[in-house]
């Protein structure tokens, strides 16, 4: 996938100078923490229930200099991705912090013009946004392969002759469908990629048809670690993060 070399290159000078604090691998998501103070997060991808996908060798990234993990963003474990994507997101931490924020989605909603009797495709299961969308009158058709939910080609042939807006998660980073899933849209469909693992940078997505960018920047570390340590989800990591939004692309 081409988005994992424009990442690697993004960020490889800055892990080349930084390294690895610790990592937490939780049951729903990951995080990594950086010697600069950053703090990433991820959702923990794994296919098969087994560590690292039955790894023989231990690599202790922590202590190691973050270029080292880094480079797992090329690996066919998309657990091993999920770590290297908390850490992408670790790097960019700073940065995300200082973007603003939309802690009810309400501006994405404004931003994507959604309104009752629109068409949304989510790749990715989001339960309170599709509560949101019902109450709301839109028409939504979900495919989350994890949950079991929505049949490929109904979902497929909604999304390019219906969807007015599409909404997927930074899971399809995970598991290398990003780029696959996005060239399959109209030119008019409007996009945003949302999640805490979505990186909050636009350069590496330039080449891609997203217009936002909306993701997470924890502000309680330490309350955000205890959530993931104790296998919460989104929901809780969004009570002591900050929901935040970046337009790359008008529509």
């Amino acid at each position: 996938m081409k988005l994992n070399k424009l990442f690697f290159e993004e960020f490889r000078e800055k892990a080349e100078q930084l390294t690895v604090e610790f990592l937490n691998i939780g049951l729903g998501y990951t995080a990594v923490q950086t010697s600069d103070g950053g703090l990433g997060l991820s959702y923990t991808y794994y296919e098969r229930r087994q560590p690292l996908a039955g790894s023989k060798e231990f690599i202790d990234y922590e202590g190691q200099k973050a270029l080292v993990l880094l480079k797992e963003i090329f690996s066919d474990d998309p657990l091993k991705r999920s770590l290297a994507l908390a850490l992408i997101n670790a790097l960019n931490y700073k940065l995300a912090l200082t973007l603003p924020e939309d802690r009810d989605n309400n501006v994405l909603i404004d931003m994507l013009r959604i309104k009752g009797g629109s068409r949304v495709a989510m790749v990715g299961h989001i339960k309170p946004l599709e509560e949101k969308f019902t109450n709301m009158g839109i028409i939504c058709e979900v495919i989350d392969h994890f949950k079991g939910m929505g049949d490929e080609d109904s979902f497929f042939t909604f999304l390019r002759g219906k969807a007015d807006v599409l909404l997927v998660t930074s899971t399809t980073l995970l598991n290398n469908s990003t780029e696959n899933v996005l060239k399959r849209l109209r030119n008019d469909t409007r996009c945003v990629m949302l999640g805490p693992g979505t990186p909050m940078i636009a350069r590496p997505f330039a080449h891609l048809p997203l217009h936002l960018l909306a993701g997470t920047a924890p502000l309680d570390k330490e309350k955000v670690l205890k959530v993931i340590r104790h296998g919460m989800g989104t929901r809780m990591i969004h009570k002591y993060s900050k929901k935040v939004l970046l337009r790359i692309k008008n529509d």
